[in-house]
């Protein structure tokens, strides 16, 4: 008997891990569609003397407004063990006269891979990713909310343009444990799924985990920096 309970136990405790190894490595591979919420101008336009510059802010402000009043996805993440990417999702332009959600979400497509954020740059034929010196300094606040199904922890930062800075508030999933989250923002010890900024809410939709999920990184020769880049003009 004590033979059999000791088997049991190890049985018990190999099982247990594989689990783990599985749930990790579903963990660390995936793809998750956000989409994009416009909640108002974050411009102070008190500031704004002069009337044809107000026109065109009013003017953008009511375009977001129409472009973004759906519940679509318009980018996605997609990361596993080495890095992640996001990228637009392909729209179908049917009416030359319609506003693309695309033209209003106010985000790039950015690669992150080896602790290094690089913005994508098209230049001609060829797409270049250029390297960016950025770091976020994240505040953990004890708030908690659902995602999806998965308990989500707030965080708040800054980004500081030069200009103003301008305050981002994001919410993080430790089930998922990867430092990853979409445009330029990572850093924090889940991955994030709500991001608000710049008067936008992007917010994940929908989530997919698979090990199987294969991400092609660019090759070496397109990581370039700034001054690479103005080379290159």
């Amino acid at each position: 008997m004590k033979l059999f309970n000791i088997l049991l136990n190890e049985k018990v405790l190999f099982l247990n891990f594989i689990i783990f190894l599985s749930i990790n490595s579903l963990a660390q591979t995936g793809r998750v569609e956000f989409g994009t919420k416009y909640l108002g101008m974050s411009l102070d336009t008190s500031r704004v003397k002069m009337p044809e510059v107000m026109d065109h802010v009013l003017m953008h402000d009511s375009n977001s407004k129409i472009a973004l009043a759906g519940d679509e996805s318009y980018f996605t993440l997609e990361f596993n063990d080495k890095g992640a990417i996001t990228s637009y999702i392909p729209m179908m332009e049917i009416d030359h006269h319609r506003l693309l959600p695309k033209d209003y979400i106010m985000l790039g497509e950015y690669l992150f891979k080896e602790n290094i954020l690089y913005e994508t740059r098209s230049i001609g034929k060829e797409k270049y990713y250029v390297k960016m010196n950025i770091s976020h300094k994240w505040e953990l606040i004890d708030e908690y909310k659902t995602i999806l199904g998965y308990k989500c922890q707030k965080a708040k930062t800054h980004f500081n343009t030069g200009k103003r800075v301008i305050p981002i508030i994001a919410w993080f999933t430790i089930d998922i444990p990867v430092s990853y989250g979409p445009y330029r923002y990572f850093g924090l010890p889940g991955l994030i799924l709500e991001i608000k900024e710049l008067g936008r809410l992007h917010y994940a939709r929908k989530i997919n985990l698979n090990k199987k999920y294969n991400l092609r990184f660019p090759d070496e020769k397109f990581l370039i920096t700034k001054e690479e880049l103005s080379k290159l003009y």
